[in-house]
């Protein structure tokens, strides 16, 4: 299948014009041949076996992988075909060894044909979170287990997941579920129609959401990109999707990644399909404001908000991320913790030269309760220790501007953290400014505080 393109469309400029070197020996018959994927082919190109469950000499390291995986582990496809319409989204992508995660490597899917196998699909993405569960690659204690339903009795759950390349030490996470429990229909999802919308996740029957954090480190070193990976799953596989699904990424730029597959002989360039795997490139979740992604994701009918609040490396440069889950069916009052917040404005910090920031100090004034530990698959009592801060920041002149790294910020129950504010202002503006910052819990929006911090532009004062 790593030819097929190459040596057809990306060579050629039409079937017609397959020279004869590149052609059948049998001259009264066509130089070009029909593909699995692509309408044409060379027939040279086209001439190897393909399929008979055999593995052929020079194929890429990451088809033979997942060719033995489907073998060894007995999990089958979670992709698409790209090329056909009516077109239909990938299920996972780059990010999954049974999706075209197989094709990772330097120059990508058209560099697949490469003897020996040092480029495209040289080193293929790891398996998701649903498989390496279901097969026992996870330890279940690293795996922190929840309940829709749990979550509307026990409030938001915040965790720290570590990346998936690489081994969970004690008392950390591999990732989150999240299982759609409750009455019928549990997948609410309204249904859609896969031959008219190619976004369409086929049947509203999924049964559960995954977090799993990325990093190019490992057998993910070739993923595009590092960061949060959001994902509903099905238990057992079908083909509402079109194709044989069982995971579902969480694209958090859905819109058409407007890129080049590849350049005709002529020179005219063929975007990628909106059913390419590349297209969720940019699926992943990061943290912070200005990171090229988003922060959140809800899925209103399914009553469930996803939060990707901050980022941190170790002493090895392994990446984590502090995440959080909530039901939209929580309301306040429901559970036993006591929701609060405070705000406190810098005092004595001065703002030299045109820019700076400052630190206000955010506490979270609640209390932690007593909570039903089997609310969810396993006690999450852990996890229910804070609570989750909007952040927003204004400033009363126009010449003056201020601005947060973070829209979000976690807190455990009597403590604080500081909040970095980054103010600048222009030449000439106004001699002073009063910043205000504003935290809001999304536990209990009635819970806000509020604190102005009274800025010039050579000293400072509360």
């Amino acid at each position: 299948t790593g030819v097929w393109q190459e040596f057809g469309e990306m060579k050629f400029q039409t079937k017609e014009d397959v020279p004869a070197e590149w052609g059948n020996p049998d001259t009264t018959k066509p130089r070009w041949v029909v593909t699995r994927y692509v309408p044409w082919t060379s027939w040279k190109a086209g001439a190897q076996q393909w399929g008979l469950s055999s593995v052929r000499q020079g194929e890429n390291s990451g088809t033979i992988t997942h060719e033995i995986a489907h073998l060894t582990f007995r999990i089958g496809d979670n992709n698409n075909n790209p090329y056909v319409e009516p077109y239909r989204r990938v299920g996972s992508g780059p990010w999954d060894l049974m999706d075209r995660g197989s094709f990772n490597g330097p120059g990508g899917p058209h560099r697949r044909w490469v003897v020996p196998a040092s480029e495209g699909a040289f080193m293929p993405a790891g398996l998701m979170l649903r498989s390496r569960i279901m097969l026992g690659f996870v330890r279940p204690e690293s795996v922190l287990a929840l309940n829709r339903n749990g979550l509307a009795r026990s409030g938001l759950v915040v965790a720290t997941v570590v990346a998936r390349a690489v081994e969970p030490g004690p008392g950390a996470l591999a990732g989150i579920t999240v299982a759609l429990d409750g009455d019928a229909p549990q997948d609410r999802t309204p249904a859609c129609d896969i031959a008219r919308d190619p976004l369409c996740a086929g049947a509203p029957n999924w049964n559960y959401y995954s977090l799993e954090v990325v990093q190019r480190i490992g057998y993910d070193s070739f993923t595009p990109d590092g960061g949060v990976l959001i994902a509903k799953n099905k238990i057992k596989p079908d083909n509402s999707c079109g194709y044989g699904c069982f995971t579902w990424v969480i694209d958090a730029h859905p819109e058409d990644i407007k890129m080049a597959d590849f350049k005709r002989p002529d020179g005219t360039p063929v975007m990628r399909t909106i059913a390419d795997y590349r297209q969720l490139n940019d699926a992943l979740f990061h943290a912070g404001l200005n990171s090229a992604s988003q922060y959140e994701w809800e899925d209103t009918p399914n009553r469930l908000h996803f939060y990707v609040i901050d980022v941190h490396k170790d002493a090895a440069g392994v990446l984590s991320y502090t995440v959080g889950v909530r039901s939209l069916d929580w309301q306040p009052g429901a559970g036993s913790q006591a929701r609060g917040v405070a705000l406190a404005a810098p005092a004595g910090q001065k703002l030299a030269g045109p820019a700076g920031f400052v630190n206000f100090t955010l506490k979270n004034t609640g209390a932690a309760g007593a909570t039903d530990p089997s609310l969810h698959p396993r006690d999450a009592t852990a996890y229910l220790s804070a609570d989750i801060y909007r952040l927003s920041v204004s400033v009363d002149r126009p010449e003056w501007s201020a601005q947060l790294q973070n829209a979000l910020a976690a807190v455990k129950f009597g403590e604080s953290m500081s909040v970095p504010v980054y103010v600048t202002r222009a030449p000439g503006s106004a001699g002073s400014a009063a910043v205000t910052l504003k935290a809001a819990s999304e536990s209990d929006a009635s819970k806000t505080a509020t604190a102005t911090w009274t800025v010039s532009a050579g000293a400072s004062k509360r």
